[in-house]
């Protein structure tokens, strides 16, 4: 894969071959981007607690990991490890858990949110 984080940094063309791993991770990319302007705080709770990483509740991750000024709303600059914690919560472990794509992202973009 060339670039990750294509459609989260700014890339918002869709890769020309629709049926591999660059063009699935893009559409995820922007079906985060959409619901991050329209969700809130509460809203994010309400999806992340659905879903676990490593037995521990996502929603519980989310709230411990907000800033208490975005208790209303996440600012733009939580965007990323609210992301990285979509990525890890929802898409790599819930929806495309044996994909191999998942540990070429993980491997190269993840290592340093082990955290997560």
């Amino acid at each position: 894969m060339s670039t990750f984080y294509r459609f989260y940094k700014g890339e918002d063309i869709l890769p020309q071959n629709l049926h591999n791993e660059e063009a699935r991770l893009w559409n995820a990319e922007r079906t985060f981007e959409q619901n991050f302007e329209r969700f809130d705080s509460s809203d994010w709770y309400a999806f992340f607690k659905d879903y676990k990483i490593n037995e521990e509740n996502a929603g519980e991750i989310f709230i411990r990991t907000l800033n208490d000024s975005e208790h209303g709303k996440p600012s733009e600059s939580s965007k990323e490890w609210i992301f990285k914690l979509w990525l890890k919560a929802y898409l790599f472990i819930d929806k495309f858990p044996t994909e191999n794509w998942i540990k070429t992202y993980q491997k190269s973009e993840l290592e340093g949110t082990k955290s997560i």
